[in-house]
């Protein structure tokens, strides 16, 4: 990872609680980050669902000048800390939007589709929704990237749900085992391969890579 970009991305953004956030979230998700920037297409649209402070949008338009960059996320204030940050790192193509992904998504054909730790906080049916819309629209051999919680290692997981539960102020969360989830994108017609990041820090992380390599399975 580009540790200098990152000192100039925390100072985008001005409040010193966000700079900690970032600092933080960029710790949990350094290696997640690279990983995916490294499977990234030089070009096309690449669409990040639930984006957050637009932490990893922003980076991958840095490293990826030939690709549009979209992030959504229902947090108004979040969106415009994002736009804010981006303009002022000179980043022309990356967009941020402001909107619900459980309700309404815009008709693109993304070549990528990104969603990081979204799923385990939206319901079941919402997930079903979400992954339906990628799978109809995600453009043919695009990709899908999903870092979520698996329900591997329980302590991890418990440990993960107080601090879900906790930085949520007690909303559910839904966590998925990884044969739900593959079953789940094999119906949609994807070749899903994944794999766990057990770091220093207890979350139960799985990386999900799927593939758009077939029309969806009715059977």
């Amino acid at each position: 990872m580009n540790f200098s970009f990152f000192i100039k991305v925390l100072f985008a953004y001005d409040s010193w609680i966000t700079r900690i956030y970032l600092l933080i979230r960029f710790t949990i998700i350094r290696s997640i980050m690279a990983d995916i920037l490294a499977n990234l297409p030089e070009d096309g649209l690449v669409m990040n669902l639930g984006s957050g402070i637009g932490l990893f949008d922003i980076y991958c338009a840095r490293f990826r000048p030939g690709a549009s960059i979209l992030g959504i996320d229902i947090n108004s204030k979040r969106i415009e800390m994002s736009k804010r940050a981006a303009k002022r790192l000179h980043l022309s193509n990356v967009e941020f939007r402001h909107g619900d992904v459980t309700l309404d998504l815009p008709d693109t054909k993304p070549r990528v589709v990104i969603m990081l730790d979204l799923l385990h906080h939206v319901r079941p049916e919402q997930r079903k929704k979400i992954l339906a819309w990628v799978a109809l629209h995600l453009e043919e051999n695009g990709i899908l990237f999903i870092k979520d919680i698996s329900t591997q290692k329980r302590w991890r997981v418990l440990f993960t749900e107080i601090l879900d539960k906790a930085m949520t102020h007690g909303e559910e969360v839904y966590y998925y085992s990884q044969e739900e989830m593959k079953g789940a994108l094999h119906l949609l017609g994807f070749s899903t391969s994944t794999f766990h990041l057990w770091d220093y820090i207890p979350f139960p992380h799985i990386i999900y890579i799927a593939h758009k390599t077939a029309r969806p399975n009715r059977g």
